[in-house]
């Protein structure tokens, strides 16, 4: 019996590579039951060959940050992808520095027919941390934080959330006499709990990853390169019923706020400006653009370019925002109940 705990992952906080990941955002993803090659091509990614480590993934993202120009409305990203054994047989591990966007959910459900997905993230800056699983198509219990839990089973789990470290009682709710632990590293411990793979730093640093560039719009079927073809798509599923390509504009699955059994689903909302915001502020620590402000032709009055204020200001008008008092969860989902 797996007896994984958040401890086994202290290595996270000493990692460069892991603290690569948390600047700008990250969404490792596992996935049961299918080649590399079968997930990038159910994400619509690209091929982009392969990448030599850890290293030959970021040198990949980093080349096409490059030719956006600084462009943070495009979510395009390049993803890694490689075979590790777990429990069960084989799963694919997915790595993007997507600023937590991660798999689109229609395609984490197919993807997880007949098998099992796990996928913990983290969008950046102010982080959102959320944690998702899936079964055989159903999205059983998803979390931003592990005491308000959603899905068609979000109680399923709490004695195994127990046991990796996190704060609960038996009921599920928080615990406030228990010990604080590192919740990152518990949402490792518990992908190893769900799918027997250990997540290690040399793992990461030194796979060989097939890497695909995910698009951030829907494009109409190209020619020339193309992943080779495995197994057909299954006819009417979430990656054919949304146009040529299946794509259809990316939101970002947040849990819902309420723990319930009657929803099977989290609530969808657009997480773009938050994901934008935290690319733009890795880029100003790398030494990218730092002006947050830009005048109207005529107008001497600043106005406000960064993203999450554009988000706040196209659900209000042009009603100034503090973005200090609000908070990346309330701004993504919930802009109405700021006012």
């Amino acid at each position: 019996m797996n007896s994984v705990t958040a401890q086994d992952y202290a290595w996270i906080r000493t990692s460069p590579l892991f603290r690569h990941m948390m600047e700008g955002g990250y969404t490792l993803t596992l996935i049961r039951g299918r080649t590399p090659r079968e997930v990038l091509r159910a994400m619509e990614a690209d091929p982009r060959g392969t990448g030599e480590g850890a290293a030959g993934l970021i040198e990949a993202d980093d080349a096409h940050r490059t030719e956006l120009g600084g462009d943070y409305w495009d979510q395009s990203y390049v993803a890694g992808a490689f075979t590790a054994s777990g429990e069960n047989g084989g799963w694919t591990v997915v790595l993007g520095f997507d600023g937590g966007l991660g798999i689109a959910s229609p395609h984490r459900e197919t993807l997880s027919r007949d098998g099992r997905v796990v996928a913990h993230s983290t969008n950046g800056g102010k982080p959102i941390h959320l944690f998702h699983w899936f079964e055989d198509g159903e999205l059983r219990t998803t979390f931003e934080g592990a005491s308000s839990r959603d899905g068609s089973t979000p109680d399923e789990l709490v004695p195994l959330l127990r046991e990796v470290g996190f704060p609960l009682t038996s009921e599920g709710e928080h615990d406030e006499s228990a010990p604080d632990i590192d919740r990152k590293a518990a949402a490792f411990a518990l992908a190893e709990r769900l799918t027997g793979v250990r997540v290690t730093e040399s793992l990461l640093q030194n796979a060989t990853y097939e890497l695909g560039l995910v698009p951030d719009e829907p494009s109409p079927p190209r020619s020339g390169q193309a992943w080779p073809s495995t197994s057909p798509t299954p006819t009417g599923s979430a990656c054919t019923r949304n146009g040529p390509t299946g794509r259809s504009r990316r939101h970002r699955t947040a849990p819902g706020r309420r723990r319930t059994h009657r929803s099977s689903s989290p609530t969808t909302s657009p997480r773009r400006g938050i994901v934008r915001s935290a690319r733009q502020a890795s880029s100003q620590r790398r030494g990218g653009p730092t002006e947050p402000f830009e005048k109207r032709a005529g107008n001497h009055e600043p106005v406000h370019t960064d993203p999450v204020l554009l988000l706040l200001q196209d659900q209000r008008g042009s009603v100034p925002v503090d973005v200090g008092e609000v908070s990346p969860m309330t701004a993504a989902c919930c802009p109405s109940a700021m006012w």
